[in-house]
């Protein structure tokens, strides 16, 4: 799904009428925005991608099979990402060698009840702030699979979409095809223009 130099050419702008916005679309998929937006498309290897952007705001897109749905403090507690560091700890300071060896026996309030022989330990689970400072809203039609991410209580940080396209599924990747945007770091109104253009992104 690498680009060419036509598809820069192949970006159409469409006024929208009795208002200062205007539709960016690209062929593959559209989106409203501001009109002091434009779109430059970059070079991709297997996928498609470019930048969506004014003087103040830039969304970068990934349209391809290699995005991952976004973390949640849910997945990566059941993902298990924290359970090397809870492998390291106790050999700091039990001096027992637990990596590959401990069974996660139960998860609550952010504590692991972990299992290493007959010995039993419990683990307070820190979640990144990565994570913890992100609002995630997640909705599923017949299909595709909408995911929002954005900064609590206005802070500063990245704002997010991802869309799924379940009815496009490629089985030598095992994956199906799935759209990434992301600004960089922004704020305040920044935050709730993002958001407003995301809601109006579409499919051909």
């Amino acid at each position: 799904m690498a680009c060419s130099q036509d598809d820069q050419k192949n970006i159409r702008y469409h006024s929208i009428h009795n208002s200062d916005w205007h539709s960016i679309d690209l062929g593959l998929f559209t989106i409203d925005a501001p009109k002091s937006f434009r779109c430059k498309i970059e070079k991709g290897i297997d996928s498609f991608i470019g930048i969506i952007s004014n003087d103040t705001i830039r969304l970068h897109f990934d349209y391809g099979y290699y995005s991952l749905p976004f973390e949640t403090e849910k997945s990566y507690l059941e993902g298990k990402k924290w359970l090397p560091d809870a492998e390291l700890g106790i050999l700091v300071h039990k001096k027992l060698d637990a990596f590959g060896k401990l069974e996660v026996i139960n998860i609550s309030n952010h504590t692991a009840e972990l299992k290493l022989g007959d010995s039993t330990f419990f683990y307070k689970i820190p979640i990144p702030d990565s994570i913890q400072d992100y609002q995630i809203e997640k909705d599923t039609t017949a299909d595709k699979i909408y995911e929002i991410s954005y900064p609590k209580n206005n802070k500063e940080g990245i704002v997010s979409l991802r869309i799924t396209r379940l009815d496009k599924f490629n089985p030598s990747m095992e994956n199906h095809i799935a759209i990434l945007v992301s600004s960089e770091k922004v704020k305040g109104d920044a935050i709730k223009l993002i958001l407003k253009m995301y809601k109006t992104f579409r499919f051909q």
